[in-house]
C-alpha cells in the first residue's frame, strides 16, 4: 500500500496545481487558502509516507470541505480523489485493498450505465467531444464511427469493472483500461483533469496485484480433483498441480 499511497499523494500534489489557480476565484481568500495549505500538506505526508492517516484524513477533510462550498470546482476525478483519502483514513489497512477495488468498479460500472442511452450511443456526444480535440477537431467522422466509438467506450468501462477482479483477465484488463484512458487524453484535450482522472485509476490498478493473494478463482485441484473431475488418489494420476 506505500506505492498507492504516494501514487495518490503525487495526484493530490498536482490537483493542488489546479486548485491554487481555481479555488481563490470560486471562494474567499480567508477560506481558499487554508483548506489549499491543508490539502497540500496531506498530499506530502502520503508522498513520503509519514504519518498516512494523518495525511489521508487531511486531503479528506479539505477536500470534502471544498466540494460542498465551491460546487463550480466539483469534478468527478476531484470527487474520486477525496474518496480514496476517505478509505485510506478511516479504515484499517486491511479492509482498504478490498473498499478500493470496489470503488474502481463502482466508477466504471457506473460510467458504462450512464453511458446506455440514446444520446450516447448515437454518438452525438463524441462528435461535440472530438470537435473540441486537436486531432480530430477538423475531421467529419462518419455516423457508424462514432457509434462504433460509442459502444466500445461502454462495452470497455463494464469489462475493466469486473475485469480486474479475476486472475485470467486481469492483464487483459490492464491493456484495456491503459488504452481506454490514453484514447480519452488523446481525443477530449481537458488540461490536467482527466490525466489526474487516469493516473487515480492506474494506481487503483496496482491493488488488484498483490503477491501475498491467492488466485481468486477456484481451480478443481483446490477441491482435490483431476481435470477429469476424479480425485487425483482414486484416478491415479495423483494431484492436479496447484
Amino acid at each position: 500500500m506505500r506505492l498507492f499511497r504516494g501514487a495518490i499523494g503525487v495526484l493530490a500534489a498536482l490537483k493542488a496545481v489546479d486548485l491554487a489557480a481555481a479555488l481563490p476565484q470560486e471562494t474567499d481568500g480567508s477560506v481558499a487558502y487554508p483548506l489549499l495549505a491543508l490539502w497540500v500538506a496531506g498530499a506530502l505526508l502520503l508522498i513520503i509516507d509519514r504519518r498516512p492517516s494523518l495525511g489521508a484524513g487531511a486531503v479528506a477533510a479539505s477536500g470534502t470541505a471544498i466540494i460542498f462550498t465551491t460546487p463550480g470546482l466539483y469534478y468527478s476525478h476531484f470527487y474520486l480523489l477525496v474518496v480514496v483519502a476517505v478509505v485510506l483514513a478511516l479504515f484499517a489497512q486491511e479492509h482498504q485493498r478490498t473498499l478500493l477495488r470496489a470503488q474502481l468498479s463502482i466508477v466504471y460500472g457506473f460510467g458504462a450505465l450512464t453511458k446506455v442511452n440514446g444520446t450516447y450511443l448515437s454518438g452525438e456526444v463524441l462528435e461535440v467531444w472530438l470537435a473540441r480535440s486537436p486531432l480530430f477537431g477538423g475531421l467529419a467522422l462518419p455516423t457508424w464511427m462514432l457509434v462504433s466509438a460509442a459502444v466500445l467506450s461502454v462495452l470497455c468501462e463494464g469489462f475493466l469493472a469486473v475485469g480486474l477482479w479475476f486472475v485470467r483477465t486481469r492483464v487483459v484488463a490492464v491493456v484495456v483500461g491503459i488504452a481506454f484512458h490514453a484514447g480519452i487524453l488523446i481525443a477530449v484535450p481537458d488540461g490536467p483533469t482527466l490525466a489526474i482522472y487516469a493516473g487515480t485509476m492506474f494506481a487503483l490498478y496496482w491493488l488488484f496485484f498483490d503477491p501475498a493473494e491467492r488466485p481468486d478463482e477456484v481451480e478443481p485441484c483446490a477441491l482435490g480433483l483431476s481435470s477429469s473431475g476424479t480425485t487425483g488418489g482414486i484416478s491415479g494420476a495423483g494431484p492436479a498441480r496447484p
